[in-house]
């Protein structure tokens, strides 16, 4: 039984591999896979790069209820938020690699201050599990390295959008939506009593 769906494909294709695309193209619209993407190389050079995602809206955008109650962490977590969106919205058009260094810049940047704020804030308060949220932020800290030092030199396929989207919205529903949001529980009962 095939499935039938529509999805948009992304990324490109060398000359005289169109019908590679097309395949590609009709396999994503009729199997049941919701995610996939190829890459070819052919005598050492790559001539299909594409992904394509049955999912049509994996954006996220900043919601009022995101916030912990602390000014400065909660606009660098939109800052994350939105810089998230851009690539999507840049990755939906084609133009993703244009944006990527300057993400992974940002990061670099986010990781570097933003962490320092939002651990200096949770010593101020005697957060109850400061030790196990920073070494979240170590954690994340060494997985944008790693992007850093895995990317010097070397030129963006469609693979490494995808890895850094998923990353960061992996980040975004687990760690501030959850891990963060519980200084703000922790904040609300300290205020209760």
């Amino acid at each position: 039984m095939s499935h039938t769906k529509k999805c948009e494909i992304h990324g490109t294709v060398a000359p005289g591999f169109e019908s590679v695309r097309q395949l590609y193209e009709h396999n994503m619209n009729t199997m049941a896979e919701e995610n996939t993407q190829l890459c070819i190389y052919y005598r050492g050079e790559r001539v299909v790069d594409l992904w394509a995602s049955a999912t049509n809206d994996t954006s996220f955008s900043w919601q009022k209820d995101y916030e912990i109650g602390v000014d400065e962490i909660d606009l660098e977590h939109k800052s994350i938020i939105d810089n998230y969106e851009k690539l999507y919205h840049y990755m939906i058009t084609g133009k993703g690699h244009d944006y990527y260094d300057e993400m992974v810049q940002f990061l670099e940047k986010y990781v570097n201050e933003h962490f320092v704020h939002e651990e200096l804030f949770q010593k101020s308060i005697n957060y109850d599990q400061m030790a196990e949220h920073a070494e979240h932020h170590r954690l994340f800290k060494e997985k944008v390295f790693g992007i850093i030092a895995n990317q010097k030199e070397k030129e963006v396929t469609n693979m490494d959008l995808v890895r850094i989207n998923l990353f960061l919205k992996d980040w975004l529903l687990h760690h501030i939506l959850v891990e963060d949001a519980k200084i703000g529980i922790f904040l609300g009962k300290k205020a209760n009593h």
